[in-house]
């Protein structure tokens, strides 16, 4: 097979960041199935000094997640090759973080309603109307927010914000705003 090998450090300053969370996903066709699966391999920290290695990896493309909670997680493509080894330096930026509160349409909290970024999670609210959704990758996030978890299936119901977050930041977005 061939090798993985790499460092993660932070966007800031280069400083390497350890115990970050590495893992490797990639497609696995399953007999009788022509859609892939995701498969996920056992996912590794990385080292004091940010470092991360896989050996004996299967060639193909492989899906790289990162993720520390103080930075935010980022996603990369890699294609290993037979007897070869593959080095990738990957760079987080500071976490950023949004809060608030949902309010029905009579200025009450709407306990259970569900805060959805697409892509990088999800919060409940609690009793109060509260929510908070750590570990964001910085820039652009589309938050859409429904009356409860089935409402996923039914996208159009939400309601729809969108923010800009810089590394680092803490943001606070009600609904409705």
């Amino acid at each position: 097979g061939g090798s993985l090998r790499g460092r993660v450090v932070a966007s800031k300053d280069g400083l390497p960041i350890s115990d970050a969370r590495v893992s490797l996903r990639t497609p696995e066709l399953e007999p009788g199935r022509l859609a892939p699966l995701d498969y996920l391999l056992e996912a590794v920290k990385t080292d004091t000094k940010g470092d991360f290695v896989w050996d004996d990896l299967a060639p193909g493309e492989y899906e790289l997640t990162v993720r520390h909670p103080s930075y935010g997680p980022q996603e990369h493509t890699v294609r290993i090759e037979q007897g070869k080894t593959v080095e990738i330096e990957v760079s987080l930026p500071l976490a950023a973080r949004i809060y608030g509160r949902v309010l029905d349409a009579h200025g009450k909290p709407r306990r259970h309603a569900v805060v959805e970024t697409m892509g990088q999670g999800h919060a409940v609210t609690d009793e109060q109307g509260r929510y908070e959704l750590t570990e964001l990758a910085p820039g652009l996030l589309n938050l859409f927010c429904m009356e409860s978890a089935e409402d996923f299936a039914d996208i159009g119901k939400s309601e729809r914000q969108s923010v800009c977050l810089e590394p680092g930041q803490s943001l606070e977005v009600n609904f409705p705003p």
